[in-house]
């Protein structure tokens, strides 16, 4: 199914708001963000949606919630323990392009 653009820019806002507030978890907004930059016209580039992309390449090997299961316990407190430490360290840009995000797609609407 085709979407169309201000679906996807709704979806972009509401992942951004629960990324900023701490609702949505940090993978899987991160995930969804990086895979919405292909699919919302001009963001393939777009400088706030590129701190997604670089996050989810860094974390590519942190399985996603629903791969959890079939991990062992150590291996899932690795990743936490990993996933915890890129959060602090992407937290201001992360912070900055959901806001700015929520800020230009807000105003289109």
């Amino acid at each position: 199914m085709i979407r169309d653009e201000k679906s996807l820019r709704e979806e972009a806002t509401a992942i951004a708001r629960g990324l900023a507030s701490g609702n949505v978890l940090l993978l899987d907004g991160v995930r969804r963000m990086a895979s919405l930059r292909f699919q919302i016209k001009g963001c393939e580039r777009d400088e706030d949606f590129l701190v997604f992309a670089v996050i989810d390449s860094e974390t590519d090997h942190i399985p996603e919630t629903s791969a959890r299961g079939l991990c062992t316990p150590s291996w899932l407190e690795a990743c936490d323990a990993e996933l915890r430490d890129i959060g602090v360290f992407y937290e201001r840009q992360i912070q900055d392009a959901c806001n700015k995000l929520i800020a230009r797609f807000s105003a289109e609407t």
